[in-house]
């Protein structure tokens, strides 16, 4: 095992230690002015130009399938630790400076904890990653929705065997699950991670288009927490929207004919990255 899959083992425990301890995910407790989730302006609410386009943004996305591993149930969410080294994520943030991140783990709130023109999806799925020599943790988000998505049974959200109770997993679809992100329109904020302590700094990469997800499979989700009235009274696991305050939210839409040709020229930018 070398250094790198070392960190990546203390820091996936750090995190999974946090959903061990979180069992209010509807606190509003007072924290401090950057926490996560935040929603999109809508009628009710009035971000006064914080909202802006960025044309820095850019996102590339690499991970492969995870393999015989936990689906591990902490109560307040179901997490997959990933320590096998799969999964590269490289953002070029409002600056355009660019960071290199490997995935920790990858955790599920139903239903959404970002809200869309008020709305919250029926899934949110974080995919959580630590920037390469460092703890600074970047989040991407993705979405899941029986309506917005289709009511269609996904295959990768049937790996993680949510009906069980801490299942083995053989395989989870992960590259087929990244390779359908939709990277044209990304939204980027700076928040926090939605359980005790709610540390700050956490860079958040949202895809806002939902995939689909079939009433069945939501069902099963919900038994864990919206269909529990003893469960944050039946509310989900999802927390509630925060202030966005003095924040910036940026996002950059690209035009579709143009993102292939986009990944490619990054994907080779990468690659001379992380040889060098």
């Amino acid at each position: 095992m070398t250094k790198e899959d070392v960190e990546n083992v203390h820091s996936a425990r750090l995190l999974e230690d946090v959903h061990k301890t979180s069992t209010d995910q509807h606190s509003t407790e007072d924290h401090e002015q950057s926490q996560q989730p935040i929603t999109d302006h809508h009628e009710e609410v009035n971000y006064h130009g914080r909202i802006l386009e960025n044309k820095n943004l850019r996102l590339l996305l690499s991970d492969s399938q995870v393999t015989n591993t936990i689906v591990t149930d902490y109560h307040t969410t179901n997490q997959v630790n990933v320590i096998n080294g799969t999964g590269t994520l490289a953002f070029w943030n409002s600056t355009g400076d660019i960071g290199l991140f490997k995935l920790l783990q990858m955790h599920i709130h139903a239903p959404s904890e970002h809200t869309f023109n008020g709305k919250n999806y029926d899934l949110e799925l974080h995919l959580v990653h630590r920037k390469f020599g460092t703890n600074i943790l970047s989040v991407l988000a993705l979405y899941y929705d029986v309506n917005e998505g289709g009511n269609k049974e996904n295959e990768f959200i049937e790996s993680l065997k949510l009906k069980e109770h801490n299942p083995q997993v053989a395989l989870i679809p992960l590259q087929e699950q990244i390779e359908a992100v939709d990277v044209s329109k990304i939204i980027h904020y700076k928040g926090s991670l939605t359980t005790p302590p709610c540390t700050e700094g956490v860079n958040w990469i949202i895809s806002p288009k939902p995939f689909h997800i079939s009433e069945e499979q939501m069902e099963i989700i919900n038994h864990h927490w919206k269909s529990d009235k003893t469960f944050a009274n039946g509310n989900g696991n999802n927390r509630q929207v925060q202030a966005l305050n003095d924040r910036v939210i940026y996002y950059h839409i690209l035009d579709h004919a143009l993102v292939n040709k986009i990944q490619v020229s990054l994907l080779a930018f990468v690659f001379l990255i992380s040889y060098f």
